[in-house]
């Protein structure tokens, strides 16, 4: 059996598996409107203006294919439970399962699973799963993520809980765990920063790196290591 052949079974069962999946439950949670204070409290600061409410759906399909919105299958307004495939970009609704662009992948709600783009990943709700770009990433909501970028992975103000690695990262909200980089920056870090120039306002960790900043600290400044409590 040739190797062409084993790859296009694998596409398939996955886009069937996501197409039962689809029709059993809704893939998605919907972000509630309401935000929490922290993030009002990060919106007042001018970090985050806050991100859109979710759109409705159009319906579930296991295949998406895009070449530039809006020509693309389907329409933006619908969600994708299996494999999204953008020859150059594409934005679509919701997304789960396996999401590739030469260029960019553009979701309206939020995405599940692996995204992998050339050049940018743009999730303007929750994403969780694994994130590679070649320039950036971004989302809007919260992240449960391993995030990798050439140049920078840029969140909202929404909670970050995984792996950042990039030469700039930034969380506009809560952070739980690693972020490595030539620049750091978390609103509120658990965890660690390793870099260059490290900066949080509070921070229960440490900060490894040439320049340590923690502006609710005792040490609001430090260098090669701070630690906060």
């Amino acid at each position: 059996m040739s190797t062409r052949y084993c790859r296009f079974l694998i596409l398939c069962f996955c886009a069937c598996v996501g197409w039962a999946i689809a029709q059993e439950a809704p893939v998605y949670r919907r972000v509630e409107i309401e935000a929490p204070a922290q993030r009002r409290r990060a919106a007042q600061s001018g970090l985050e203006a806050g991100w859109a409410a979710p759109r409705p759906s159009q319906g579930v399909l296991p295949l998406g294919i895009g070449l530039l919105p809006p020509v693309q299958f389907p329409a933006e307004d619908w969600d994708l439970a299996g494999l999204r495939l953008n020859i150059l970009a594409g934005m679509h609704n919701n997304v789960a399962f396996l999401d590739f662009a030469v260029l960019a992948n553009i979701a309206h709600g939020e995405v599940s699973g692996l995204e992998l783009a050339g050049v940018w990943n743009l999730v303007k709700q929750d994403f969780r799963g694994l994130q590679l770009s070649g320039v950036a990433n971004r989302v809007h909501g919260d992240v449960t993520a391993l995030q990798l970028a050439g140049i920078a992975n840029i969140n909202g103000a929404g909670d970050f809980v995984g792996l950042q690695m990039a030469a700039v990262n930034v969380n506009q909200g809560d952070s739980s765990g690693l972020q490595i980089g030539l620049f750091n920056q978390a609103e509120s870090m658990s965890g660690a920063q390793i870099g260059l120039v490290n900066k949080s306002r509070d921070l229960q960790g440490l900060q490894l790196g040439l320049f340590n900043f923690i502006s609710n600290s005792t040490l609001p400044f430090m260098v090669f290591l701070n630690l906060g409590l």
